[in-house]
């Protein structure tokens, strides 16, 4: 039997390793394809994120979201409040529990490093998946590691294929 497997994404945590690694614009649908395909078939792609306005009403990851949006992701946006992420995590681990309850995938990859997804990996691996976090040694929770089924560590030449090069503006899902 072929497994079912799903993306999440938590959309700050990611942006910061990769922004500490010196990584710019990734192509988000190419790395959930790819990483995907060693555990079975993609069968849903999931990114919460935080969003904030400027003073002039821009926000700038509209575009961004909109253009997952467009290749079949399903995306959340968290508030940001004094330059902090306020409930991602709540609602990656509703979308974590909500899958488990409806039985949507097998495995799940987990791009996050944050600790406080630890007791939801956790009761998911309980219930019957497999939970694959992915994430930059440095930028990983023990605890979140010691819940997992198992870890797959990114580094920058992992990733270089994923690069987005040129224009700002161009297309980055």
């Amino acid at each position: 039997m072929v497994e079912r497997v799903a993306v999440f994404v938590d959309g700050q945590n990611l942006y910061q390793a990769l922004k500490a690694h010196h990584i710019g614009r990734v192509d988000y649908d190419r790395l959930a394809a790819e990483f995907s395909a060693g555990y079975g078939n993609l069968v849903y792609k999931y990114m919460c994120m935080g969003v904030f306005r400027r003073e002039d009403g821009f926000c700038p990851p509209i575009r961004f979201m909109d253009a997952l949006k467009y290749k079949g992701w399903e995306v959340d946006k968290a508030r940001v409040e004094m330059g902090r992420e306020k409930e991602a995590d709540a609602a990656l681990t509703w979308k974590m529990a909500e899958g488990l309850h409806r039985d949507r995938w097998d495995v799940l990859l987990l791009f996050s490093g944050d600790g406080d997804l630890a007791y939801p990996v956790w009761k998911l691996r309980q219930g019957g998946k497999r939970v694959i976090v992915v994430q930059f040694q440095n930028f990983i929770s023990l605890y979140l590691a010691g819940a997992a089924s198992e870890v797959v560590l990114l580094d920058e030449v992992s990733l270089d294929r994923f690069k987005i090069d040129g224009d700002p503006s161009a297309k980055v899902a």
